[in-house]
């Protein structure tokens, strides 16, 4: 993976889905979980790196996606500010997307973890609200 993924991510993304929809995500995962956690444990300090892989591979690494966004939010400088105020005017959604919410936007497509997902990604913005429109 460590030669292989950073050019060629969508090739895995090309045959990981497939083999999901033919074999079932859970035979698929235990097969590729163990490739999937040794490369993040080699890559985990690469911010640009650690995007594109869990962009990918976030339903197999749910927990380390998770953990991932944790350490991000916390790291983060608190607010002191009380109120947030975001307006959109029609058709004002062509902002500048963020990583993190694109990443935790994964999760409405399998609910099992929203909730801490929803957590996270709210956390994310009251700490970085300059990310959403104003």
């Amino acid at each position: 993976m460590n030669l292989y993924f950073d050019a060629n991510s969508d090739r895995f993304r090309d045959c990981v889905i497939p083999a999901n929809n033919t074999f079932g995500s859970n035979r698929v995962m235990d097969k590729l979980k163990p490739f999937l956690q040794n490369h993040w444990r080699t890559i985990r300090l690469d911010e640009e790196k650690v995007f594109k892989f869990l962009s990918t591979f976030w339903f197999y690494l749910i927990n380390e996606t998770l953990e991932f966004v944790y350490e991000r939010v916390e790291s983060l400088p608190e607010m002191k500010t009380e109120e947030y105020k975001v307006s959109y005017e029609n058709n004002a959604f062509s902002y500048t997307k963020n990583n993190v919410i694109e990443l935790m936007g994964n999760f409405f497509r399998f609910p099992n973890n929203l909730k801490d997902a929803l957590e996270l990604t709210f956390e994310f913005t009251r700490k970085n609200p300059r990310i959403c429109p104003s």
